[in-house]
């Protein structure tokens, strides 16, 4: 404790000695001044009233002393404990710890301290969560200032034991699996970290089932689901309690096993041998098969046994299954009880794939022996002639009435009327169609030309091909042809689905080089032709003369012959020639066909004739320049026409052009000129009148 002294007299020298009852404090030698400031030791561990004496040595007080008195308190010590909420303990668990003190004051400083490191905050509890063998102290600093000792204190140490949690889990294990229908299975259920008094809940198909055990034994149905749930009884676990995966059952039928045999030959010929074979019902994968003969066991694991036998064996096979639930396995097979025969008739007879057939065609035979044994031989005949080769069957190209026949020679020892030999078969190749192909277009062309129609094929209904033929439309492109001879070919197929052909080649040659003006070649007859530019267009300057002359009495007809008429009074330039409108377009109403025409030219449309006479005004000028009198270089001829009566009139006085574009189903446009009127006629005309043709190039 700190003492102070104050003297009231100037330069006082203090000396002061203290005394107790028993024992001393430390006194202080000397000392001058006005304040005496001492820490005073108290040595002892006495406490009570301590007097000190204070003796001045100077002054008017010198060697008086002067009795001070003290009270010593007992002296204290600062303690700290603490203990911990629970020890070995899981891990993730949190642990509280409380702090008891001894003497902490009305204002302690906890300092919590986990392995050295300080955590928590200034509180008598702290809690957290542990790993084992950390280690919790607590430093306790007191605020008692006054007689305390061992401030601060700390603690004891807590060393914290922490288990690891065990992760719980359960697998379950069938005793078999597939099982039988109606067989009992047992599930056998493995725990991880199930403790020392795991309990169990078995579920099938979600259901609980069972007790209480590690094993669980029930008759199942096919599709069932069984698991198990596991509660462990560790204290530290995760997962807890544990679901195994669902374990599908399969439950297998029991399937009735049975099997059957069949000879190759009964009655049989002695000293030949028979073939069995057994068909097994239910059998499995590799089922067993074990022969008997008169109930001794003969041959080997097989569906098949051949052996010579006698008259009155008794044959039977019997069958192990392989399934996984056969019921009645094994089984045995019906008895074949052998009959011997020594008279067997050899025979034969034979088919033909198709009769009557289609020339050309080719025709499968098949024959068919009766008892012929195991290796029968055959020889076919046609029209007695050894042809093909030792087989049941034979095919080739038959023609209208060929024979057909085959001998087969058996290999049994027993038959008779060996070799035998079928009845003929003769061969009707009458369903073949009839088919003719004429062309009715144009067989030379060029490639620059329009598209050709195909038609002359006969029966009706049957199809076009070849190079630039669209067998759908039947039509004849020359572009995509090309240069070159090419074929055409009609097929025609009838009800009996027989088909025949014919063919004809189209010479398509190179384009032409048009210059307008001079003579053309029409390439199908040599015919020359003069041209004329007349603004955009480019004509002929004379009539067309293409085809074969027939009388004026005939009507011109639909017969692929290109037909026409000649005025035989004609005179003018070369004879007349006139066409029906449908001959002249070939029976064909698409407006700006080729028709008639040359090649790369075709039968105007109205909308050509209007652009011809645009160049004249229109059609009510263009008279005059357009007739062999004017100056269009045209050159109309008024050579008349003959009218569906079959009568010729206007010759000298008039001249009609038929244009492509039709009038409804019996008439089609036309433009007539006459050597009076300066105008050109526009009228629908019945297209059995024969009028001139001027072809207009493409």
């Amino acid at each position: 404790t700190h003492i102070i002294l104050t003297s009231n007299v100037a330069g006082t020298v203090f000396h002061w000695t203290a005394n107790l009852t028993s024992g001393n404090i430390t006194g202080f030698s000397a000392d001058s001044g006005h304040i005496i400031n001492q820490v005073l030791n108290n040595l002892l561990s006495t406490s009570g009233i301590v007097t000190y004496h204070i003796t001045p040595k100077v002054g008017s007080c010198a060697g008086t002393p002067v009795n001070f008195p003290v009270t010593v308190t007992p002296g204290d010590s600062v303690k700290v404990s603490i203990t911990a909420s629970t020890n070995n303990v899981c891990a993730g668990t949190q642990v509280t710890f409380t702090v008891t003190p001894t003497n902490p004051g009305t204002t302690p400083i906890y300092q919590w301290k986990v392995n050295g490191v300080n955590s928590g905050t200034n509180s008598t509890t702290f809690t957290y969560t542990p790993v084992s063998g950390d280690i919790v102290t607590c430093v306790l600093t007191s605020s008692i200032i006054a007689c305390i000792s061992n401030n601060p204190a700390t603690s004891n140490g807590i060393i914290m034991i922490v288990n690891p949690n065990m992760p719980v889990s359960v697998t379950v294990a069938a005793s078999q699996n597939p099982v039988c229908a109606g067989i009992s299975i047992t599930f056998t259920a493995t725990p991880t970290n199930g403790g020392s008094s795991p309990s169990y809940q078995w579920k099938v198909n979600g259901i609980g089932a069972g007790t209480n055990s590690s094993t669980y034994s029930y008759i199942p149905t096919n599709g069932d689901l069984v698991s198990c749930i596991l509660t462990s009884s560790e204290t530290c676990t995760t997962g807890n309690p544990a679901s195994s995966i669902q374990y599908p059952v399969s439950v297998d039928p029991n399937l009735p096993v049975s099997i059957t045999i069949v000879a190759s030959s009964n009655p049989f010929c002695l000293g030949s041998p028979v073939t069995f074979t057994a068909t097994p019902f239910h059998g499995g994968t590799l089922p067993i098969y074990q022969w008997q003969v008169n109930g001794i066991n003969v041959g080997n694991n097989s569906p098949n046994y051949t052996y010579n036998p006698i008259n009155g064996d008794l044959v039977t096979c019997v069958l192990n299954s392989s399934i996984a639930c056969p019921l009645g396995s094994p089984a045995t097979s019906n008895t074949i009880t052998m009959v011997e025969n020594t008279g067997l008739p050899a025979g034969i007879t034979i088919t033909a794939s198709s009769n009557p057939f289609c020339p050309g065609s080719s025709v499968s035979f098949t024959a068919t022996p009766n008892n012929g044994g195991t290796t029968p031989t055959y020889q076919w005949k046609v029209n007695g002639i050894n042809v093909g080769i030792n087989s049941n069957t034979y095919s080739y190209n038959p023609i209208n009435g060929d024979s057909v026949r085959c001998i087969m020679q058996s290999n049994l020892a027993c038959v008779t009327g060996n070799p035998a030999s079928s009845a003929e078969i003769i061969m009707s190749g009458t369903l073949a169609p009839i088919v003719t192909f004429t062309s009715c277009f144009d067989t030379i062309t060029t490639v620059n030309a329009k598209p050709i129609k195909l038609k002359g094929g006969i029966p009706l209904g049957g199809t076009y091909s070849g190079p630039g033929v669209n067998s759908l439309t039947g039509i004849f492109n020359p572009a995509l042809a090309g240069v070159g001879t090419k074929t055409i070919t009609y097929s025609y197929t009838n009800a009996a689905n027989c088909t025949a052909t014919k063919s004809i080649s189209i010479l398509n040659l190179p384009s032409s080089i048009l210059n307008c003006g001079t003579p053309i070649t029409d390439i199908r007859d040599n015919k020359v032709y003069a041209t004329v530019q007349i603004g955009s267009q480019c004509w002929m300057a004379e009539d067309l003369n293409y085809g074969t002359e027939i009388p004026v009495t005939q009507d011109q007809r639909d017969n692929c012959i290109p037909e026409k008429y000649h005025n035989p009074a004609s005179s003018i330039q070369h004879p007349a020639s006139v066409y029906q409108w449908d001959e002249l377009m070939q029976y064909d109403n698409t407006p700006a066909d080729q028709g008639f025409c040359p090649p790369a030219w075709h039968i105007p449309t109205e909308n050509d004739w209007n652009t011809l006479f645009a160049n004249y005004i229109n059609n009510g000028f263009a008279g005059s320049p357009l007739k062999y009198s004017g100056y269009s270089g045209f050159n109309a001829l008024l050579s008349g026409a003959r009218h569906l009566d079959k009568s010729w009139d206007f010759q000298g006085f008039a001249t009609f052009f038929w244009s492509s574009t039709s009038y409804g189903g019996i008439k089609a446009w036309a433009h007539g000129m006459n050597e009076e009127d300066p105008s050109v006629s526009v009228y629908p005309a019945s297209r059995s009148n024969a009028f001139s043709v001027r072809c207009i190039h493409d």
